[in-house]
C-alpha cells in the first residue's frame, strides 16, 4: 500500500515537472492506475503541494500518541484466544483483551492475515502446518492408489460447495 502511494506521488510530481496542468495530470495518472486508484482530492493536494516548492513525496509527521495496542505481545493474546475458540466475535475478543475492536480487527487483518468467514476468523493462506497436513494427505492419498488398484472407482464425488462449520449458539455472530 505505502508502495502504491509512493508511485502516485511520484507521477503527479513527475507530471508537475513537466508543467502539466492539474486536470491534465489527473486525466494521466486515471488512465495509467485506473480512474478510483487516486482520488481527485489526492491528486489536487499532492499537486498544490509541489507547486509550493514541496520537494519530499512521504507523509508528514502526525502529532499524538503512536498505537501501543497492536504489538507482538498482542497479537499472541489474540493468537492464544482464537485457538481455544475460533468462534469469538471482535467484541468478545476487545472485551476479553481489554483492547478497541478496531485494534483487535487490526491484528486479525494486518498481522495475522486473517478474515472472518461464517463467525470464524480463517487465514487467507494456509500455514506451514496446514501446507505440511495437505501434503501428507497427498502423499497418503497417492500410496492408496498405488496399492488399491480399484480405489478411484470407489471416490464418490458431488458438486463444489463448501459447507463451513455451524453452530447455533454462533449464529447471530455469523450475520454481522
Amino acid at each position: 500500500m505505502m508502495d502504491e502511494k509512493f508511485e502516485h506521488r511520484a507521477a503527479i510530481k513527475f507530471c508537475y515537472k513537466l508543467k502539466k496542468t492539474f486536470a491534465k495530470t489527473k486525466k494521466m495518472i486515471d488512465s495509467a492506475y485506473g480512474e478510483d486508484v487516486v482520488s481527485h482530492t489526492t491528486v489536487y493536494t499532492w499537486f498544490s503541494w509541489f507547486k509550493k516548492d514541496r520537494e519530499s513525496l512521504e507523509d508528514d509527521e502526525r502529532s499524538g500518541r503512536p498505537s501501543t495496542t497492536v504489538t507482538n505481545e498482542n497479537e499472541a493474546r489474540v493468537r492464544a484466544l482464537l485457538k481455544q475458540d475460533c468462534h469469538m466475535s471482535l467484541r468478545m475478543l476487545a472485551d476479553e483483551l481489554n483492547m478497541s475492536k478496531d485494534s483487535v480487527a487490526l491484528i486479525l487483518k494486518e498481522k495475522m492475515n486473517r478474515r472472518k468467514v461464517c463467525s470464524r476468523f480463517v487465514p487467507h493462506f494456509l500455514t506451514p502446518e496446514q501446507k505440511e497436513t495437505r501434503t501428507k494427505c497427498c502423499q497418503d492419498f497417492i500410496e492408496t492408489c498405488d496399492t488399491t488398484p480399484d480405489f478411484l472407482t470407489s471416490i464418490v464425488t458431488g458438486e463444489e460447495t463448501w459447507c463451513f462449520q455451524y453452530h447455533s449458539s454462533t449464529k447471530r455472530q455469523s450475520s454481522g
